[in-house]
C-alpha cells in the first residue's frame, strides 16, 4: 500500500515538472520566433558561439537535436515561402 502512495506522489511530481518544462519550452520557442523576426536574414556565428551550440547539441543527443532542427527548419521554410513568393502565389498553395 505504501508503495502505491509513493508511486502516485512520484507520478504527480513528475507530471508537474513535465508541465513546467513544456511551458518553458513554449515560452522560449515564442521568444525565439519573435526575436528572429527582428534579425537580418543571415547571421554569422563566431567560433565560440558555434562551439557552445555544438556542446549543448552533443548533450541533447541526436534525437533531441533532430526535433529542435526539424522545428527550426520548418520555421525557416515558412519564412522563405512567405517572403519569396508573391502573395497571389502563396495563397494558391
Amino acid at each position: 500500500m505504501k508503495i502505491k502512495k509513493w508511486a502516485r506522489l512520484l507520478a504527480y511530481v513528475t507530471g508537474l515538472v513535465n508541465q513546467q518544462l513544456l511551458l518553458q519550452n513554449e515560452y522560449l520557442a515564442a521568444e525565439n520566433r519573435i526575436l528572429r523576426s527582428h534579425l537580418p536574414a543571415h547571421l554569422r556565428l563566431s567560433d565560440p558561439e558555434r562551439s557552445a551550440l555544438a556542446e549543448i547539441g552533443k548533450r541533447l543527443g541526436r534525437r533531441g537535436l533532430e526535433q529542435v532542427t526539424r522545428v527550426q527548419n520548418r520555421f525557416f521554410e515558412m519564412m522563405r515561402e512567405r517572403h519569396s513568393c508573391p502573395p497571389s502565389m502563396a495563397d494558391r498553395e
